[in-house]
């Protein structure tokens, strides 16, 4: 797990970066987006730094969660690539 915290933390970087391109405070955005956001924040412990996304993402999640019973999730662990345009 150790190995993985740099990889995350750089990506963490970028998100932050391209703010605009994710956050629920700006606008409509990409759920699939959003739960990755959602995991990375989880697991870098940030949720007292970025309350207000925190939040918003855990609302959109539930809602989706609700009309969506058996979806299989198609973004990656946090972790992993993410490419925003």
């Amino acid at each position: 797990m150790e190995e993985l915290n740099p990889l995350i933390q750089s990506e963490w970087e970028y998100l932050e970066s391209k703010n605009g391109e994710w956050s629920l405070l700006e606008g409509e955005q990409d759920m699939e987006v959003l739960e990755h956001v959602l995991r990375c924040i989880l697991h870098m412990d940030l949720t007292e730094k970025r309350p207000l996304e925190f939040q918003e993402c855990v609302k959109v999640q539930t809602l989706m969660a609700a009309g969506r019973k058996n979806r299989t999730p198609k973004s990656p662990p946090c972790g992993s690539p993410l490419l925003l345009d």
